[in-house]
């Protein structure tokens, strides 16, 4: 008797990243193993961080699909599996009953949208449900062996770190990223934040690393901000702040009272001397601040001083 069994799942890499994140596995074929060989492919794509989804094809297209394999037409499948599934690959396992008692020959097809259909076969001799188990494990572990070399592989850098990365049109995440892809043309786009975005397009081939790095340039094409102004501005408040508190201090110091014996003109320095203390004081308190920010700070406090003033603000980047 000829059977078919149908689950669909939605998947993706615990340790790498793909294009596609849903598959669905049809099983079918003769014997009676059928229902226990679908749960364990479920099972051993769960185990690799897949999870099941309702149907990956219509009824109608099954039946289709099913027969393209039975003409081994591969392009047939293929194409149906491109234009009617729900999932972007298909896992299909065909089983066929040896002339042995319990010996099961197994094929299994991974299907999918992007590129050609990759087919491994396996067997099971004597089955019993320990050793299809067992059969079934090494199949698929073939199988997904032989779609990870079919794959193109990208690693994506800017400078600086942390942009939002779109891959032909859908946002995969932000640097520094590795991921998989299919073979032959994207497009790959870059931005963050105030920066212009940037455009690559590449060619990824099968079992081959395509490194992508792109440096994103302040927006109306301004200097790139690589955040070292954060780092030297700080030291410069604190040594600013640090001599003018000196600065006052001096001026304090050669300060000269009015008094019945001293001469007709005398140095008062010190308001002076204390403006310039007090605002070398804000200028480093200021320094010190900006040391211990956090540097995607947008805004600060500000002092300045002038011959006897001072004033102490705040300023902000919009």
């Amino acid at each position: 008797m000829r059977a078919v069994l149908a689950l669909a799942m939605t998947f993706g890499w615990l340790t790498s990243a793909h294009a596609g994140d849903d598959v669905g596995v049809v099983v079918t074929g003769e014997g009676t193993a059928l229902a226990q060989l679908s749960a364990h492919v479920g099972s051993w794509l769960s185990r690799h961080g897949r999870a099941l989804v309702s149907t990956p094809l219509p009824p109608a297209a099954l039946d289709r699909l099913g027969e393209c394999f039975a003409r081994e037409q591969l392009d047939c499948a293929h194409s149906i599996v491109e234009t009617e599934a729900t999932a972007s690959a298909v896992v299909y396992v065909r089983v066929r009953a040896e002339r042995a008692p319990h010996d099961l020959a197994l094929t299994a097809y991974w299907i999918d949208k992007a590129r050609p259909v990759i087919t491994e076969q396996g067997g099971c001799r004597s089955c019993t449900s320990e050793s299809l188990g067992i059969a079934t494990d090494e199949l698929m572990t073939r199988l997904l062996r032989a779609v990870m070399r079919s794959m193109g592989r990208v690693k994506l850098r800017s400078s600086p770190s942390g942009a939002r990365i779109t891959l032909d049109g859908e946002a995969i995440g932000v640097t520094p990223l590795d991921w998989e892809l299919a073979p032959g043309k994207h497009t790959i786009r870059m931005e963050d934040g105030g920066r212009e975005a940037r455009t690559r397009t590449i060619v990824a081939r099968a079992d081959a690393t395509e490194v992508v790095d792109i440096a994103l340039a302040s927006a109306a094409n301004g200097p790139r901000d690589d955040g070292s102004w954060r780092r030297v501005l700080p030291l410069v408040a604190l040594g600013a702040g640090s001599v003018a508190v000196v600065a006052g201090a001096a001026l304090i110091a050669i300060d000269e009272d009015r008094s019945p014996s001293a001469p007709l003109y005398i140095h008062n320095t010190q308001p002076a001397g204390i403006a310039c203390a007090v605002a070398g004081g804000v200028v480093a308190a200021v320094g010190a601040y900006l040391w211990v920010r956090a540097p995607e700070a947008r805004s600060a406090p500000v002092a300045a001083v002038a011959p006897q003033s001072a004033y102490v603000g705040w300023v902000a980047r919009f």
